[in-house]
């Protein structure tokens, strides 16, 4: 009703389907000014109270659908089948890989470090058996002690460098994985 006391049809698809629209169109919320019920109680507030519910509670006999079941919950634990992730990456690479390359550096540094103690013993070998242990310049009057020798020295000081190689490569790795942000189990 308006405050002239004529009834109106109201439309709720035509204002969006808001009560407080239709109330606010309709006078219901003044309602209690208007016409004078404020000097008799709090009847203005309870019916603009009273049409905001009926006008926002959908009614299934009106043509509108009941409220939908809620799903069930194995269907919210499994994944849609177009679901695809991706694989979680750090620093260009996945886990997998991140730990290949880890296994290759310790791998490298072990074989480097077996070999240079190889190495070592045969010269350490050499050098107990031999009462003259002395190096000659290369063109010089050389024993073949002496070049078994040389050639022992050369070997280990060529280990001992792959030996570096291999451990400054480790850590290198270990540097990118820090900045890469690799947890500590891809590793």
């Amino acid at each position: 009703m308006t405050a002239g006391g004529e009834r109106r049809s109201y439309d709720r698809s035509r204002t969006g389907g808001s009560p407080e629209v239709l109330v606010r169109e309709a006078g219901v919320a003044n309602a209690g000014v208007r016409s004078g019920w404020a000097k008799r109680g709090a009847k203005g507030g309870l019916v603009a109270v009273a049409m905001m519910t009926a006008l926002s509670v959908p009614r299934v006999g009106s043509g509108q659908e009941a409220p939908a079941q809620p799903p069930k919950l194995d269907r919210l634990l499994k994944l849609p089948d177009g679901v695809a992730f991706d694989v979680d990456r750090r620093g260009g690479a996945t886990r997998s890989e991140w730990k290949a390359r880890f296994a290759d550096a310790r791998k490298e540094v072990e074989t480097a470090r077996k070999e240079y103690e190889g190495a070592m013993a045969k010269l350490e070998k050499a050098a107990a058996g031999s009462e003259t242990w002395r190096f000659v310049p290369p063109g010089g009057d050389v024993a073949a002690e002496n070049q078994d020798n040389l050639r022992l020295r050369m070997d280990v000081t060529k280990k001992r460098e792959d030996l570096a190689t291999a451990e400054r490569r480790q850590r290198d790795l270990d540097v990118e994985a820090n900045l890469a942000s690799v947890p500590d189990d891809w590793r």
